[in-house]
């Protein structure tokens, strides 16, 4: 654990004079990051899951409206066509009151 450094969400850190990262709040678990990595002109922003639309528990993807050049993420449900959260609020209601 000597090489982890932690990062506080939407604080600059400077890896050397042409890298910068910054970590912004994915909105998908407890604790998860996406980050803005920015080499020179060019940048990407790289994630695992993330959530636009806030929950009951969690708050929504915070990335201040970046516009990379670059996104890279993980996408196991992202041609899935879900029912509302309405709904899906109800049925896990009945399910934990049944």
């Amino acid at each position: 654990m000597k090489r982890v450094t932690t990062v506080d969400l939407k604080r600059t850190v400077r890896v050397d004079s042409d890298i910068e990262i910054q970590a912004y709040y994915a909105g998908h678990v407890l604790g998860a990051a996406m980050f803005y990595v920015k080499v020179g002109d060019d940048s990407c922003v790289y994630t695992g899951d993330c959530n636009m639309t806030p929950d009951r528990h969690l708050g929504a993807a915070q990335s201040d409206a970046l516009q990379p050049d670059l996104r890279i993420t993980e996408s196991t449900y992202a041609t899935t066509v879900r029912d509302s959260k309405r709904s899906r609020e109800r049925e896990f209601l009945k399910k934990v009151t049944a």
